[in-house]
């Protein structure tokens, strides 16, 4: 039987993580337009510095979640983060934020999650997507 055929536009960890969990079952292709995976979990380089400059932090709210993370955990590549925040507004009592649930950094940088997520996979960069057209039973994707 012939696997489906899938284009997931985007290798931030949205993609990713839809292109690992349908790899099984179907061919699956990332198109990223930038050179490098892991859209807003990215981080750029200066050197001697980087700068993660997208997400400070994320959470996983599904169990579904929580398990594919799972591994990524115990291999060190996600650690929870214990961060204080506070809000400082002028005229106003400055407040502490409180969390009820995990929050996670990856490590030792942000895209570094989504670049292990990305191992293997056909991820094709510096490829934007401008068009998707059908033509009969076919669908066509149009790049740059």
């Amino acid at each position: 039987m012939l696997k489906k055929r899938i284009a997931i536009i985007g290798a931030g960890i949205s993609g990713l993580t839809l292109a690992r969990s349908l790899e099984k079952d179907s061919d699956v292709v990332v198109f990223e337009k930038a050179r490098g995976v892991s859209g807003r979990m990215s981080t750029r380089f200066a050197a001697p510095f980087f700068f993660d400059h997208g997400a400070q932090f994320f959470t996983a709210r599904t169990q579904r979640f929580k398990d594919f993370l799972q591994p990524y955990i115990l291999s060190g590549t996600i650690k929870e983060w214990a961060g204080k925040i506070i809000t400082l507004e002028a005229g106003k009592k400055i407040t502490k934020s409180m969390w009820f649930e995990p929050h996670f950094v990856a490590s030792p940088n942000m895209n570094s999650l989504c670049k292990k997520i990305a191992e293997g996979m056909n991820v094709q960069l510096n490829c934007e997507i401008v068009s998707i057209c059908k033509e009969n039973a076919d669908w066509y994707l149009m790049d740059q």
